[in-house]
């Protein structure tokens, strides 16, 4: 019979204590969804980035010669059976006056198979010598457009998606300098000799290779030891622009999503301790109860546990499954500031959230048995009374005179209640002070990637990381409207007995509240004033880990930015959990529990 009420009473923990079992599950979402979504960015725009390099049968490597006449046909038959080669495709292309011109045969272009694979995106194919064809990269040039490319003018036809091409930011040419135009001209309408001044390379390889690895590039490398000579040198991916902004992006993302979800886990795992803490400690009682029945303290445990691990695992199965749909619809669009961006594949990577999962579920499973093993070390007896309220002694602040007896008595009888809890306030401030801190350092990196004066980052780039920035700023806003709301809730909830006193002796309802709220206040100005230079160093640290930006360059105001959306947030909170204040019955409330 006890064991069946046991077990009833352990499936009850979850309606009783409904809003704080959401409130785990709500904040170990924020986190876990964070971490993911950030977590699989870097790999899905390398992933999306490199099919397209594969599906217009990009070249691996491009051979071009100092030799006048170009490459003789001897030549080009030594190249073309090399062991290492599959395929080659012969170009001819000039620099001349800041523009590159690539000689093309007609439409023949873009035919399956073929390396390099041009794809007319708008307009059409040449059809007199005075027209041309204008890569996308030039998007100040439209159809229709006069342009001089080596002396001579040309009628802008139509417009070319050329795969090795894919950066917005300016091409250089092999000096380094910017090229105006890159366009391309039919070689026959133009009358142009056919002289190969360059060569395509297509790479035989035994696997499908990842063009970002670095056995990719050691192997390519060992590729143009084999194909160079005296009057050849060779242009890898590595000298690709493109390929380089890809690989320095997804550096710069793979930092952000190391540093900003480990903070987001962290703060997500200490509210959740405060949360099963507070839980346990009500519970004392019930868990003396418990004991003295015969319940063994692994099955008081196990109850709790329960409660812990189904709030831990129900947010991060919908936190992972957020993360690695919401934030690639979200913010892989964003890399169009960046690129010319091509379909989004489906690759997902799940890694960093599973990691984060388990380690969540670890610890908070560590701090539930930790917790209640400690209070289930006190004797059955002593469990089935309220913990004796420490001795009443003057606080810190009462020993200013001149300061305490000017203060109000209801100031001073929140900043009592405030030193009472002590544990309570810490876990209060320091939970605050995270969420604050990342609230700055979301704001610190938007600004950084809006500032034209930001080193070492190109303008295009910084688009892309002033959209993840944003969403570094909802979610960290997100964690901190749940952080003061599952505080506060848990504050009314505990002081039911305290609030309905209140009422009895006359306080009005609007009164109570402040009463109440005037702490929650108090303790989250303190959490902003330690979070902004929190978030200063730890922004100064990040900028430090990816190589760009400075903390010195931030504006004043995104500090009184992030104080505001913290007090946006306590507000919220506050016009929420107004009702639950009022709901409660003063009967109930004032039982003798002794």
């Amino acid at each position: 019979m006890v064991k069946k009420v046991f077990v009833k009473n352990t499936l009850r923990i979850f309606t009783s204590n409904f809003s704080r079992f959401i409130s785990v599950l709500l904040i170990v979402f924020v986190g876990i969804a964070f971490v993911t979504g950030l977590g699989t960015l870097a790999e899905l725009m390398t992933d999306s980035i490199q099919q397209y390099f594969k599906d217009n049968n990009g070249a691996d490597i491009i051979l071009k010669t100092s030799s006048p006449f170009g490459f003789t046909d001897s030549r080009i038959d030594e190249i073309k059976n090399n062991e290492y080669v599959e395929d080659i495709k012969k170009v001819t292309s000039f620099d001349s006056d800041g523009s590159r011109i690539f000689f093309i045969n007609g439409n023949d272009e873009g035919i399956e198979g073929d390396i390099n694979k041009l794809t007319l995106t708008d307009g059409k194919y040449p059809s007199s010598e005075d027209e041309i064809l204008i890569d996308r990269i030039c998007q100040n040039v439209k159809i229709g457009d006069k342009i001089n490319v080596s002396g001579k003018e040309y009628t802008v036809s139509g417009i070319v998606e050329n795969p090795l091409y894919i950066t917005k930011d300016e091409e250089p040419d092999l000096q380094g300098e910017p090229l105006k135009y890159i366009c391309y001209a039919d070689r026959t309408l133009s009358g142009v000799p056919e002289i190969t001044t360059d060569l395509y390379i297509r790479v035989k390889f035994e696997d499908n290779p990842d063009i970002y690895s670095d056995s990719y590039s050691e192997y390519i490398e060992t590729v143009c030891d084999s194909l160079t000579d005296e009057q050849t040198f060779a242009l890898t991916l590595n000298e690709n622009l493109t390929h380089e902004y890809t690989k320095s992006l997804s550096k710069k993302i793979t930092a952000v999503a190391a540093v900003f979800p480990a903070f987001f886990v962290i703060v997500s795992c200490l509210v959740v301790y405060s949360t099963l803490s507070r839980l346990i400690e009500e519970e004392r009682s019930l868990m003396g109860c418990y004991r003295s029945l015969g319940i063994s303290k692994f099955a008081v445990i196990i109850r709790y546990l329960l409660f812990s691990f189904f709030g831990c695992l129900f947010g991060t199965v919908i936190g992972i499954a957020v993360g690695v749909t919401l934030f690639p619809a979200v913010i892989y669009p964003a890399f169009d500031a960046t690129f010319f961006t091509p379909e989004m594949t489906s690759y997902r990577n799940f890694v960093p959230g599973l990691i984060a999962s388990v380690l969540t579920i670890a610890f908070i499973t560590f701090i539930t048995v930790f917790i209640a093993l400690k209070t289930l070390k006190t004797a059955p007896c002593n469990l089935l009374h309220p913990k004796s309220p420490k001795a009443g002694r003057k606080i810190i602040f009462e020993r200013i005179t001149f300061i305490w007896k000017r203060l109000p008595f209801r100031i001073k009888s929140s900043v009592r209640n405030i030193c009472r809890y002590i544990a309570h306030t810490v876990m209060t401030v320091i939970s605050v002070m995270g969420s604050t801190a990342l609230v700055y350092a979301g704001f610190g990196l938007y600004s950084i990637s809006n500032n034209p004066d930001t080193e070492k980052i190109p303008v295009s780039m910084a688009g892309s990381f002033a959209i993840i920035a944003s969403v570094i700023i909802i979610f960290a806003v997100a964690l901190s409207v749940l952080i003061v709301f599952n505080l506060t809730n848990m504050n009314i909830q505990e002081r039911k007995r305290e609030i309905a006193t209140l009422r009895v002796l006359g306080y009005q309802n609007p009164e109570v509240g402040l009463y109440i709220y005037r702490e929650v206040l108090m303790t989250s100005v303190v959490g902003v004033i330690l979070g902004l230079p929190l978030g200063y160093v730890f922004l100064q640290f990040f900028f430090e880990y990816l190589e760009f930006g400075r903390v010195g360059d931030i504006e004043w105001y995104w500090y009184a930015f992030t104080a505001l959306l913290v007090a946006i947030a306590v507000i919220t909170v506050s016009i929420l959990l107004y009702p639950k204040i009022k709901k409660i019955d003063m009967n109930s409330s004032l039982k003798n529990v002794d």
